[in-house]
């Protein structure tokens, strides 16, 4: 609680999946709020969170990363062209998030 986004990514790569990112190396993107912000609270929602979007490159081999079990059922390299079209077409094997149409769009300028 309190952390700064850019700090949570930082943290969540190196517990996740075992990825070391450099704050210099990262490019915000967005930072998207909850769609069900304009609802109030639940008693078990005290706050509501965003999705902050950032791009980060690497080219360490799969073989390199060391997901968490729990949290990471298994990785794969996709080109992000092929992911979106994927996504567009069987938007269903997607966990459903308001902020693929950014993400999608930050990585058409690159």
């Amino acid at each position: 609680a309190g952390e700064e986004p850019l700090a949570t990514l930082v943290r969540e790569a190196q517990e996740e999946i075992g990825l070391t990112i450099e704050p210099k190396d990262t490019q915000f993107v967005s930072a998207i709020p909850d769609p069900h912000d304009e609802e109030p609270p639940t008693a078990h929602q005290r706050h509501r969170d965003h999705a902050y979007l950032y791009l980060i490159s690497s080219t360490a081999p799969i073989g390199d990363f060391t997901p968490q079990p729990e949290e990471v059922a298994g990785l794969q390299y996709v080109p992000w062209r092929a992911f979106q079209a994927d996504h567009e077409q069987h938007p269903e094997r997607y966990v459903p998030h308001t902020y693929y149409p950014a993400l999608f769009a930050a990585l058409k300028t690159q």
